[in-house]
């Protein structure tokens, strides 16, 4: 007899992938062929994907960063993220149909996961009555791969918070490295606000991008930096990097989101986040009032001669105040194209990636500008009128409900956590949420990897904490 039991070292699985690497590495070498050496090489990979899927989890992280995108036909892609995505999609599917009956379903009657499946089956609804059902229907199914990655495997993969970490380190590294690349690249031209979007090749579409990742993830490598407590100085520089490389990607947005941070931490220091959205709210309905009463935005048309693309920061800033800023009054001539375009169709919308089919028949020519024949089909660039554009009314209202109740739900989570390491989280979490709202007042960036993920994982963090507090007081009791 053997000296160890072989089906304690090994599982059946792992005898079919020996046996498998024998056979075609065997078939290889007789048929002097490259074709069983590919099989071979792609065996590995899944075989990895079924006997620890963790670890294409923590890919799919790494590749947040510096993923790029990718024309397949008329199909566009996220590489390598999303094709990671659909393995996802296809492992949480088998593992529903194999643990069915164990499902702890709290997660999902959590509010927030309902406000979003909510959410999600209002999109199919207004699929149904698109103008581009075709696109509508991709835009849902592309939303489900991404409900399932960042919103429901984290219930299944993050137990602790040591897993959390091992995530964010994870995207860290490749964060770091393609940061590093570029302000080198960056620098050898100077610096320049013409070079920028020159240098983030291929990780990056453009400067908005690179800046939004950054912002977004910056309050997580705060909380690396309270947490590993060796290795501060280091963490340090790499703060300095973020600060600097979202100072050279010349990107306002940006700039307001990490000047907002230390207001967002007194808002949920002093427990104001109620007052902060009731003034949000009353300051939005007055703006939206004004810009409707008498036509009062048709006053904002700009002069096309002067209204150009400026390739020195310092003018584009003076530009924007002048409102001759030519990505600022784009936005505008969009905007104005959106107020008709709800006007015709309030309650159902165009359905989702219903805008640019659709927004040219609703233009004012007199806000046009030398960018707008829009070859790069982008959108509206405000991702709040996209969803009241592309849902109507309710699916506006949905989402605004959604944001609304995750950072007044994030203000109570934050009060009952009584662990320092998990508050400091928390924090971190809505400074990272609340810059991806100011984001999309002027981008609609939900819909990219590199923002929308964060989007639904800070969510599902947040879920995972209140759970977890909920359960802790049941065990301590009255």
């Amino acid at each position: 007899m053997l000296p160890i039991n072989i089906s304690k070292v090994f599982s059946k699985l792992d005898f079919v992938v020996i046996l498998s690497w024998i056979v075609l590495g065997g078939l290889s070498i007789l048929l002097e062929n490259y074709l069983p050496i590919i099989l071979l090489f792609s065996i590995f990979p899944i075989y990895l994907f079924f006997a620890n899927p963790f670890i294409f989890y923590c890919l799919l992280f790494f590749f947040i960063p510096v993923s790029t995108e990718l024309e397949l036909g008329s199909l566009g892609t996220d590489f390598p993220t999303e094709p990671i995505m659909w393995l996802m999609l296809g492992f949480a599917f088998l593992w529903v149909l194999k643990n069915h009956s164990n499902i702890n379903t709290n997660y999902i009657r959590h509010p927030i996961t309902l406000l979003i499946l909510l959410h999600i089956s209002w999109i199919l609804f207004t699929c149904f009555f698109s103008t581009v059902p075709l696109l509508s229907l991709k835009f849902f199914v592309a939303k489900i791969w991404y409900i399932v990655s960042f919103l429901l495997l984290p219930w299944l993969f993050i137990q602790n918070l040591n897993t959390f970490r091992t995530l964010i380190l994870v995207c860290f590294s490749s964060l770091i490295f393609s940061l590093i690349i570029i302000l080198i690249r960056h620098g050898a031209q100077g610096f320049s606000f013409e070079s920028i979007n020159f240098v983030l090749n291929p990780f990056f579409r453009n400067h908005v991008t690179f800046a939004s990742i950054l912002v977004v993830f910056f309050p997580f490598l705060i909380y690396l930096f309270f947490h590993f407590k060796k290795y501060r100085f280091l963490l340090g520089i790499c703060l300095a990097c973020f600060v600097f490389g979202i100072y050279v990607s010349y990107t306002r947005a940006a700039y307001i989101c990490l000047l907002s941070m230390p207001f967002t931490w007194i808002m949920y220091k002093w427990k104001l986040t109620k007052y902060v959205l009731i003034l949000v709210i009353i300051l939005s309905s007055y703006g939206i009032y004004t810009t409707y009463k008498n036509n009062s935005y048709l006053n904002l048309a700009p002069d096309f001669n002067k209204t150009i693309t400026h390739k020195d920061f310092d003018k584009l800033i003076q530009a924007t105040y002048n409102m001759e800023d030519i990505s600022t009054m784009e936005r505008l001539y969009r905007w104005v194209a959106g107020i008709q375009m709800v006007q015709d169709r309030p309650f159902l919308g165009f359905g989702p990636n219903g805008f640019y089919p659709n927004y040219k028949n609703y233009t004012v020519k007199s806000f046009r500008t030398y960018v707008s024949d829009n070859p790069e089909k982008s959108g509206v660039h405000c991702y709040y009128f996209m969803v009241f554009i592309e849902q109507g009314i309710f699916g506006f209202i949905i989402f605004l409900a959604l944001v609304f109740y995750v950072l007044i739900s994030g203000q109570r989570i934050y009060n009952e956590t009584k662990e320092s390491d998990t508050k400091m989280l928390i924090v971190c979490c809505i400074l990272s949420f609340v810059s991806i709202l100011l984001l999309l007042l002027i981008n609609d960036l939900l819909e990219s990897d590199k923002v929308g993920s964060w989007f639904l994982f800070i969510i599902a963090i947040l879920i995972k904490i209140d759970l977890s507090n909920h359960r802790l007081a049941k065990l301590l009791g009255p």
